[in-house]
């Protein structure tokens, strides 16, 4: 795992991704150990789609094997959307470290990601 060099950036992309969260962490954004580019994330929404009853939504950071919590069991309330991370968090996927999200109950929760690839 290293941390590329982001000073002289040759290429930008842009990208969003797409998640319904379930009830056990899964991959939202992954850095491949050697893609030689680090992440930029800039958003995370995650919109709980049941008009009735409040969802938890987890957010972590994967990094050598070990699950840092960027948000924990926070509560989205009924028909509502939560901003875990914005812009102004300033989070970086280095090569090898992977965003991992929970909620409370299966296909309730639906994530949406937009990122940039710098390399």
């Amino acid at each position: 795992m290293a941390n590329p060099n982001i000073r002289n950036v040759v290429t930008l992309v842009g990208n969003t991704v797409v998640q319904n969260a379930t009830t056990v962490f899964a991959n939202l954004v992954v850095n491949a150990a050697s893609s030689g580019k680090i992440l930029r994330i800039g958003t995370i929404s995650a919109s709980n789609l049941d008009g009735t009853n409040a969802q938890n939504v987890s957010v972590d950071l994967v990094r050598s094997s070990a699950s840092y919590s960027v948000v924990r069991g926070v509560t989205i309330p009924a028909a509502s959307t939560l901003i875990p991370v914005s812009r102004e968090l300033g989070l970086y996927l280095l090569e090898g470290d992977t965003l991992q999200t929970r909620a409370s109950t299966n296909s309730n929760v639906q994530i949406v990601c937009s990122f940039d690839e710098l390399s």
